[in-house]
């Protein structure tokens, strides 16, 4: 039986075109990676200008300035903290602060009350670890929101949280707290007078890791 000749010339043409094949969609493939990055460098770059709490943690990764004033005025937390309530100021005795206090648990030395502002999803703190940070060390744990009390109640199911939420609507705690960022806390002792405020604002941030707070917690 006579085998039909191979034709050089057309492996030659198929090889090519494979190869042109394969270039083209690496070639692609790198398009739409750039395109992706670029994308999301868009999207970064207008967000940071509105994510305070990002952008603090952002500048104090920059090497110090020289001239402190010029430091102090890149940080946009430093002026509003210089007009949080002092330590030994009684909690509200009236209104949220009450809600507050029926809701706490009870027969504890402190009280940590977090807040979450609107229950967002973009809070980047691990609540759930926090929660169980308290437990362990004997801390009451309360959280306060400017959310509605069903956006409240759905994102405490999304995560995971068994703690008292509370739901502060006018901003009466954020007012008289100073409630600058979402996950900012304060540490109250039993007759309800703070005895810690979170000086710390960023993402990813542990209040019962802080050693200011821990020593409090040993008096």
């Amino acid at each position: 039986m006579n085998e039909e000749p191979s034709n050089p010339s057309f492996e030659v043409r198929e090889e090519a075109v494979q190869t042109q094949t394969a270039r083209s969609s690496r070639i692609l493939y790198r398009s739409l990676l750039l395109m992706l990055f670029g994308t999301e460098a868009l999207i970064l770059m207008w967000l940071l200008p509105h994510d305070k709490v990002t952008l603090y943690r952002l500048r104090s990764l920059l090497p110090l300035r020289s001239s402190s004033a010029s430091s102090a005025s890149q940080d946009p937390y430093l002026e509003a903290m210089k007009n949080d309530p002092e330590i030994g100021t009684p909690f509200l005795p009236t209104g949220i602060g009450k809600i507050v206090r029926q809701v706490a648990p009870k027969h504890v030395r402190y009280t940590l009350l977090g807040y979450v502002g609107n229950c967002a999803s973009c809070l980047n703190v691990n609540l759930k670890s926090w929660q169980e940070e308290t437990k362990a060390r004997g801390v009451g744990f309360v959280l306060f929101t400017t959310a509605p009390s069903l956006i409240a109640q759905t994102f405490f199911k999304q995560q995971g949280l068994k703690v008292p939420i509370v739901c502060d609507i006018k901003g009466d705690l954020v007012k008289q707290l100073k409630a600058l960022w979402p996950g900012r806390c304060f540490l109250f002792d039993r007759s309800w007078h703070l005895a810690w405020i979170d000086r710390s604002p960023g993402p990813q941030y542990d209040p019962l890791g802080d050693t200011t707070l821990q020593a409090v917690l040993k008096q």
